[in-house]
């Protein structure tokens, strides 16, 4: 595996696993792990919430990939953060409200809505655009950190090269008496 894959992993590992252990902790700390169903029915939803966000945002990076999003002019960039935010938080807040209606993992707040689809999808979907926009900022933050250290060392080396080849021209040099 290549280097920035594994960093890209290593980052989407650490992300959702820190995720995850803040809304155990919390869900523990609320009380809404008190008995055995209730902290199956937390698990599970976890559990889709994070598969439909790391298939969206893996999803969203080989679209970002494959239009060179990090290439373009930064206020295009922009644009198409703010753009495939949306698009990718809309995805994954309907798989997680419909898999919560299929399976019956409905909890207290989204019960109200089980009569109301959209509402259940919009709901999902404000959460993941949250984790969407903090995954987008770090995504874009490492690739330009990334090309900014690359661009230093090719300073670095031409800098170098051009003292090589001045001192090569002083070689060559006659001696003057």
């Amino acid at each position: 595996m290549s280097n920035g894959k594994s960093i890209y992993w290593l980052f989407q590992l650490i992300g959702w696993g820190s995720f995850a252990a803040i809304n155990m902790f919390f869900a523990f700390f609320f009380e809404r792990m008190a008995d055995a169903p209730s902290r199956q029915l937390a698990i599970a939803r976890l559990s889709l919430f994070i598969l439909s966000g790391l298939a969206a945002t893996h999803l969203m990076r080989s679209v970002i990939q494959r239009l060179n999003v990090v290439k373009k002019s930064l206020d295009k960039q922009f644009a198409y953060f703010f753009f495939l935010s949306v698009v990718f938080s809309v995805l994954p807040g309907t798989l997680y409200a419909m898999g919560c209606l299929r399976w019956e993992m409905l909890g207290e707040g989204d019960a109200a809505f089980a009569g109301r689809p959209l509402l259940l999808i919009l709901r999902g979907s404000f959460y993941f655009f949250l984790n969407t926009v903090i995954w987008n900022l770090v995504y874009f933050v490492s690739h330009f950190v990334s090309a900014s250290r690359r661009q230093q060392q090719d300073v670095w080396r031409l800098e170098e090269m051009m003292k090589e080849m001045t001192l090569d021209n002083y070689q060559f040099q006659p001696e003057q008496k």
